[in-house]
């Protein structure tokens, strides 16, 4: 079972006038090869208006084969970007939460 470590949703102004909202959630779940750190989270901003990603920074196992990847909008598709985080790494995980606000 999933426990909550926050959930969170929040709009913000960019320097450039343009609105954005920034989703952040993290749940410790159970140690596994999938969650070696025992944690899953996703942080991601998306432009309000047309709700067009900005970036996302999650370990979702889901077609990529970094279990720690960011996504980010290059020539008008979303690509991923591997990230090399140690499992456990709070510090790491931390400064992605530092990198969302």
């Amino acid at each position: 079972m999933a426990d909550k470590i926050i959930d969170s949703r929040d709009e913000k102004q960019s320097s450039e006038g343009q609105t954005y909202i920034l989703d952040v959630v993290a749940y410790t779940v159970p140690e596994s090869d999938q969650f070696p750190s025992g944690v899953k989270y996703s942080f991601q901003a998306v432009y309000k208006e047309t709700e067009q990603l900005i970036v996302r920074y999650d370990n979702a196992n889901d077609s990529h084969a970094a279990k720690h990847h960011k996504h980010v909008m290059k020539d008008g598709e979303e690509t991923t970007e591997s990230l090399e985080l140690q499992p456990g790494n709070a510090k790491q995980l931390h400064k992605l939460f530092q990198k969302m606000d």
